[in-house]
C-alpha cells in the first residue's frame, strides 16, 4: 500500500470515528472541502504541511496518517 492511499484511508477512517465531516475538517484545518475531497478521492496529494495540518485536526501524529492501517486502528481504539 502506498503512503497516498494509506492517508486518505486513515483520513476517511478518523473522520468517520469522530463523525466529523470534510466540512468540519475544512473549517478546523482552513484547508478548502474540495481540496480535502480532493486528496481523499486520490486526485491530488497533500504538502508534508496540509499532512500535519490534518492530523492535528484529527488530534493524530501525522506518522500515523501515512502509515495506516497499524497505526491509526490502535490509536483509534484509544479514543
Amino acid at each position: 500500500m502506498d503512503i497516498t492511499s494509506n492517508f486518505q484511508k486513515a483520513v476517511a477512517k478518523c473522520l468517520n470515528d469522530k463523525k466529523m465531516t470534510q466540512l468540519d475538517l475544512s473549517v478546523i484545518t482552513g484547508i478548502s472541502q474540495p481540496s480535502i475531497c480532493r486528496y481523499l478521492a486520490g486526485k491530488r496529494s497533500p504538502s508534508l504541511a496540509q499532512v500535519v495540518n490534518i492530523a492535528t485536526a484529527l488530534e493524530l501524529n501525522p506518522i500515523a496518517l501515512l502509515t495506516y492501517p497499524q497505526q491509526v486502528a490502535v490509536i483509534s481504539q484509544l479514543l
